[in-house]
């Protein structure tokens, strides 16, 4: 190399040397010693694999108060290193992969341009890594911090680097193939699935875009079908997460519709600020919902309305100015129930439109013990009358239907009027099982009530 004055010192700069003795000392250091160095590199890492990134030089960014020489083969090495072709650069091995095998590599190391390079955190990595190896995957490396820190800076050209990011696992993803593999591989240890998806989620939904999971099979459903995600604004079917075991009974009538228990809130709650089709029950979900139990036997219908009432309660509790709203919601729907009188067995189901109108021969059920003998005569004797089930009733209001008082005993009127209005020609079949003592409250009720008299005619 060209010498300063004493003989001693490289000449590095113009003002300590002449210049042809500069520009032939970083011809030296960036055209003989750096390709050199990569070759030797190369040849390291084949022999000792991952090892071998401990001799790599350090990035210029990193190099404190450098030489002249020392920057520029740095520099220079990190240029070259982000064009070459040669086999720098190891495979991830698997967990099961003894120490012996992680210091003597075996496997044939990749070059710059087959490889996946790996700059996830430690946890994540431990996650994403054997989970792409699952599916075939394995040209993955994972240098340093130090070292993919060097490389991401030199690799500016027209061939960017190749990461490891939530947008290239979910590319993979969306392979139908791949995910079904996967799939099945999650299915084999059952207790893990949802920690699986959670983990497997979280990461993807790193990805700023809207439509970062769209086409990705991965929402688990009960009965172990999985589904694909989609924008909810254009999905045909909203699949449906519950937060409580009440919510679990009433969205189990939707089959095929309703995602296993374990879904983390932080999840959830990043799916729905994506847009995605998955939603938390609320209670306009459940006019849909009704339209799915119509199906079903009576008693379980009767025990589903008794849930979703419950939960008409607690909805208000928590929102009272919604009270009116989530009743017009459901205002057509047969959302009440009760037996028939004289129909042993037999469940009826209505409206709370046509109960409210008065055309039907329905009453809320007193089902008091402390009623007067001859009130509860009157009610178990009126056959064709419809006893609704105070459970499957909005019981946030429960005296307005209390035959004790004059709203309610007008019910019992009108209800009286609707079965002899559907059995004109059948009055005797209408009383005919109610005791003297019944009779007798009919007429009190008549008799003290000017307003009901008026109400009916």
């Amino acid at each position: 190399m060209a010498l300063q004055s004493d003989r001693k010192t490289p000449i590095s700069e113009e003002k300590k040397g002449p210049l042809e003795g500069l520009k032939w000392n970083n011809w030296i250091l960036k055209e003989g010693i750096t390709p050199l160095y990569l070759l030797f590199l190369q040849q390291l890492m084949k022999l000792h694999g991952t090892r071998g990134y401990r001799f790599w030089p350090t990035p210029p960014s990193d190099l404190t108060n450098p030489d002249h020489e020392s920057l520029t083969i740095s520099t220079e090495f990190w240029e070259k290193t982000s064009e070459s072709s040669f086999d720098l650069y190891p495979q991830t091995t698997p967990l099961l992969s003894t120490p012996r095998r992680n210091q003597l590599q075996t496997s044939e190391n990749l070059s710059i341009t087959e490889t996946i390079f790996d700059p996830l955190s430690t946890e994540q990595s431990k996650f994403i890594v054997p989970l792409l190896m699952q599916l075939g995957i394995t040209n993955i490396a994972t240098p340093p911090l130090a070292i993919m820190k060097g490389l991401t800076k030199a690799a500016t050209g027209e061939t960017p680097l190749l990461l490891l990011t939530p947008a290239y696992v979910r590319d993979i993803l969306r392979n139908s193939t791949r995910c079904k593999l996967l799939q099945d591989n999650w299915k084999k240890d059952s207790e893990s699935l949802m920690s699986n998806i959670n983990k497997l989620l979280s990461f993807l939904l790193q990805d700023p875009s809207e439509g970062c999971l769209i086409g990705c099979s991965l929402l688990p459903l009960d009965g172990g079908s999985w589904e694909t995600f989609s924008r909810k604004s254009t999905s045909r079917t909203q699949y449906f997460t519950s937060g409580t075991p009440l919510e679990s009974k009433i969205l189990e009538v939707a089959a095929g519709r309703l995602v296993p228990e374990g879904l983390e809130d932080t999840v959830i709650d990043e799916l729905l600020d994506k847009g995605m089709n998955i939603s938390r029950l609320t209670f306009p979900d459940i006019a849909s919902l009704c339209q799915l139990v119509e199906s079903k036997t009576p008693e379980y219908r009767k025990a589903w309305l008794i849930n979703v009432w419950e939960y008409f309660r607690l909805c208000v509790t928590k929102d009272p100015g919604s009270k009116d709203e989530y009743l017009k919601s459901i205002e057509s729907l047969p959302v009440y129930c009760g037996p028939v009188v004289g129909e042993p067995d037999s469940l009826r189901f209505l409206s709370p439109s046509s109960f409210a109108s008065g055309s039907l021969p329905a009453i809320v059920d007193p089902n008091t013990p402390s009623l007067e003998s001859g009130k509860a005569a009157l009610f178990q004797g009126l056959n064709g009358l419809i006893l609704v089930d105070k459970s499957t009733f909005p019981t946030t209001e429960p005296s307005d239907e209390s035959v004790k008082v004059s709203s309610g005993a007008r019910r019992l009127i009108k209800a009286i009027g609707a079965l002899l209005s559907a059995m004109p020609y059948s009055s005797g079949r209408v009383f005919s099982d109610i005791p003297t003592e019944g009779i007798e409250v009919v007429i009190f009720k008549i008799h003290h009530s000017t307003s009901i008299i008026t109400d009916m005619y």
